[in-house]
């Protein structure tokens, strides 16, 4: 019999035992629905397959190649994570595909943006639409602030 695990368990039991997706046998669904992922890079193929993920934050490409299941493309879509998307950049802008480009400045944080910060012109377009993201803040009735 598989297991369906959601997030909580999945937090509680990684947190108690380290475990890790490979090490889940007969996982037949991860609920992660109430996650905000911007990003699919990092998570296997398997997870793909069997992951409720919610949609909302991704990448019309990636919300496409999502919904209708085409979890191989989906996986090539989302293989380099923002960091190795960085580092590419850095190295050689012109290296990066439309859709690289695209999910490096919708999918960078603070770390990618120290990094480009580094070594890029600070007119950099790419460099510029993740300064403007990230520095986008929503004031809670609180008086704390979200960074989103």
């Amino acid at each position: 019999m598989g297991r369906i695990l959601k997030h909580a368990d999945f937090c509680r039991e990684f947190n108690r035992n380290g475990i890790v997706f490979g090490n889940l046998v007969n996982l037949q669904e991860l609920d992660l629905s109430d996650n905000p992922l911007v990003s699919l890079s990092n998570i296997s193929l398997e997870v793909l397959r069997i992951a409720h993920i919610p949609t909302d934050d991704l990448l019309p490409k990636g919300q496409s190649l999502f919904l209708s299941q085409n979890y191989g493309e989906l996986f090539q879509y989302y293989q380099k994570s923002p960091i190795t998307l960085a580092q590419q950049y850095i190295s050689d802008p012109k290296s990066l595909t439309y859709d690289e480009k695209e999910r490096l400045s919708n999918e960078a944080g603070h770390l990618e943006k120290k990094i480009l910060e580094i070594k890029l012109h600070p007119d950099d377009q790419i460099l510029n639409q993740i300064t403007e993201r990230l520095a986008l803040t929503v004031e809670l009735s609180n008086g704390f602030k979200f960074y989103l």
